[in-house]
């Protein structure tokens, strides 16, 4: 299961009635996860991490739930908050 930051959720709640609304958010993959999967399913990825499957990029609500249904992702968290994917 998708960890979600709960955050990101409000965030995407108090936009529900703008569909184009889109948020910043860090996605910490499983190690064997197809990074080209995140774009195929609607993120624009900014950056990425080249040691640890972290990528930074952003995303709609209609990203987000395709996102959190995909086995490789572990965490969507709302970027500029503490990253808890690099809490020891």
């Amino acid at each position: 299961m998708t960890a979600i930051d709960r955050q990101l959720r409000r965030q995407f709640e108090r936009y529900m009635d703008q569909p184009d609304h889109t948020e910043q958010v860090i996605v910490t993959l499983t190690a064997d996860a197809d990074r080209g999967e995140l774009e195929r399913l609607g993120m624009v990825v900014i950056s990425e991490m080249s040691h640890q499957p972290i990528v930074v990029g952003t995303i709609n609500s209609l990203t987000l739930n395709a996102l959190s249904k995909w086995r490789g992702v572990v965490c969507i968290e709302l970027d500029g908050t503490d990253m808890q994917a690099l809490d020891p």
